[in-house]
Formats: C-alpha cells, sequence, structure tokens
C-alpha cells in the first residue's frame, strides 16, 4: 500500500512538472467564466459536452502523451527497478488521471451552484467520472502499448478519435440526427457524452444508462486484464 500510495504521489507530480494541472486548472477556471456568459439553458447544454472533452478525449490523450514521455525519459524503466508490481503502476496512473477529471467535475459542479444554484448528484457524478476515466485510460493504455513510436502513437490517437469521438460529439450537438443514435452505441465516447448528460439534467437512471454503465466496466476489465497487463511490463522495459 505504501509503494502505491508514493507512485501516485509521483504520477500527480509528474502531472504538475508538465504543467498538465496548471492547465487544468486554467481551463476549468475558464469554464467557469462562461458559465457566467451565458443563460443557464445554454449552460446545461454545454456542461456535459466540456465533461465529455476531459473524460472521453483528454484522459486518453493524456495517457498517450505521458507515458511516451516517460518511456523517452527512461522513468518506466527506472520504476520497473523498484519493488512494485505492474499492477501498483497501472492503478497509479489510472489514478491520476482521475484526478485530472475530477478537477473538471469540480470546476464544473462549482459553476453551475454558484452561479445558477442548481445541485447535482455529486456523488452519481463521481461515481461516472471514476468509471469513464477508467475506462478510457484503459483506451489510451492499449493505444500507448501498441505505437512503435510518437508519430505512430499520433495516428493511433486520431484514428481512434476519428471513429469513436467526433460523432457522439456532432451527436451531442444536434448535427447528426436522433435517428441515427443506434449506432452510437458502440462507441465507448457516446457512453461518456450520455452519462454526463444525464447527471447534470438530472435525468433517472433507465436501462440505456445501466447498459452504458455495464459496457464501459467490461471495456475497463477487458482491456486492463487481457492487453493492459500482459503488455506492460515488457514494453516499458523495452523502451
Amino acid at each position: 500500500m505504501k509503494n502505491r500510495l508514493n507512485l501516485i504521489k509521483g504520477e500527480i507530480a509528474r502531472l504538475g512538472k508538465y504543467q498538465i494541472i496548471s492547465i487544468g486548472l486554467l481551463t476549468s477556471f475558464i469554464w467557469i467564466v462562461i458559465f457566467a456568459l451565458i443563460k443557464q439553458e445554454e449552460a446545461l447544454e454545454l456542461a456535459p459536452v466540456f465533461l465529455f472533452a476531459d473524460l472521453a478525449i483528454m484522459s486518453i490523450l493524456l495517457m498517450g502523451a505521458s507515458f511516451y514521455l516517460e518511456k523517452q525519459e527512461g522513468t518506466l524503466s527506472s520504476i520497473m527497478m523498484l519493488p512494485v508490481n505492474v499492477v501498483d503502476i497501472i492503478v497509479a496512473k489510472t489514478i491520476a488521471s482521475i484526478f485530472m477529471a475530477l478537477l473538471s467535475a469540480i470546476a464544473v459542479a462549482i459553476g453551475l451552484y454558484v452561479i445558477y444554484g442548481i445541485i447535482l448528484n455529486y456523488a452519481l457524478l463521481l461515481f461516472y467520472v471514476v468509471l469513464t476515466v477508467t475506462a478510457s485510460v484503459a483506451i489510451g493504455f492499449v493505444l500507448s502499448l501498441f505505437a512503435h513510436d510518437f508519430s505512430s502513437l499520433l495516428g493511433l490517437l486520431m484514428t481512434y478519435m476519428f471513429i469513436f469521438t467526433i460523432a457522439p460529439l456532432l451527436y451531442s450537438l444536434n448535427i447528426i440526427p436522433s435517428n441515427l443514435e443506434w449506432m452510437l452505441y458502440i462507441s465507448p465516447s457516446y457512453g461518456v457524452m450520455h452519462l454526463m448528460t444525464a447527471v447534470i439534467n438530472s435525468l433517472t437512471i433507465d436501462l440505456k444508462t445501466i447498459l452504458i454503465i455495464l459496457y464501459q466496466i467490461i471495456i475497463a476489465v477487458v482491456l486492463f486484464i487481457m492487453i493492459v497487463y500482459p503488455r506492460f511490463k515488457q514494453n516499458a522495459i523495452r523502451g
């Protein structure tokens, strides 16, 4: 447990080193300012999109970029020499990503409450953030582990974004008609958008939401167990 806590502290410290926390806080402040400048109805429409960007897009990009940078700097190889196991490292990186995502969730919650007096289901928001970020981190890990270099990593990231994230974003902006929504169900990013929209707009938990929750859990469990864990140590040592 002590080793895992030290790893988590190290991961969060690296987020500060790379100025990722500073950028996240600045972005969160900008979102609160935007909320103050628009109407409540518009804020409720934009809030899920803001969270979607961080949970479904930035979590994957952050994992891919940080994993590559740590390999280049030799950080991962050094960590593998410590008395820690692969599970501890994976858990630490996942928790660090959840920490970053929570900054956005807190900013949205503060903005909606202070400016409009809207009280969200904070426990449910926390659960959705942890769930979706864990699935997104698993996806980011997989893309990183299959990339041969930084260029191929960027290629895989862009391909994933093009296939799985653009369509849900367009749907949320009403560019894709509702009768085509069924085509988006396979996308993990669509699940993130649905869950964020549901919690921001206080929608009831229906069968669709339950299925999306189960899908996010399956994505995380399958990817971590079947791909991330078996390939992580070999990939990190190879550099």
